[in-house]
């Protein structure tokens, strides 16, 4: 029969001859979402690249770039790869860890001279939760700028008294990672 299932196969590969992506989050109980990453259009990097060099005219460059290393902790693999695009784009510099161990391994080696880690909620083997535990152990304080679908405050509730420093829900864009980045380190 036709006209049966969500044809995500189709957009699947229509995104990825756009070089976009799917994101699809299941939750029992809850439903399925489905969303389109669609890649930045020329027109938003042109405005970008302005607003950057007038910036830089006006001796105001540091406000749009940042010169922390930033931690990005995700278990798929192209969200991550985005996101340290992304990130170069902003001017940070980034580490990348695919799963929870192997980002406290990361951060108990290099700590010191990591600005802010960029840390998913839900992974396989040791889930954001644990994985902030451990980084807290390591680093009190340490600057963490929680990422999931859930909604904020759901997300936030599993944290307790000491949740991390900032929250951004996925799927975000350039300006959203940006301002919460921004928003994360400037409160030292």
């Amino acid at each position: 029969f036709t006209g049966r299932g969500l044809g995500l196969a189709a957009v699947y590969g229509i995104m990825t001859a756009h070089k976009g992506a799917v994101m699809v989050q299941t939750e029992i109980d809850a439903g399925t979402s489905v969303r389109a990453l669609f890649p930045v259009t020329e027109e938003a990097l042109h405005a970008f690249r302005e607003r950057l060099s007038t910036a830089e005219a006006h001796g105001t460059a540091e406000s749009l770039r940042s010169k922390g290393l930033v931690l990005v902790v995700d278990d798929e693999e192209w969200i991550r790869d985005l996101t340290v695009k992304r990130l170069e784009h902003l001017g940070y510099e980034a580490l990348e860890a695919d799963d929870g161990d192997q980002a406290v391994e990361i951060f108990r080696e290099r700590w010191k001279e990591i600005s802010c880690v960029l840390l998913d909620l839900t992974m396989p083997k040791k889930a954001g939760g644990q994985v902030f535990r451990e980084m807290s152990a390591i680093s009190p304080g340490v600057k963490v700028l929680l990422a999931s679908g859930y909604d904020e405050e759901e997300a936030l509730r599993r944290f307790g008294d000491a949740p991390p420093a900032g929250f951004i829900h996925k799927p975000y864009d350039l300006q959203t990672l940006e301002e919460r980045l921004e928003r994360v380190l400037r409160n030292a």
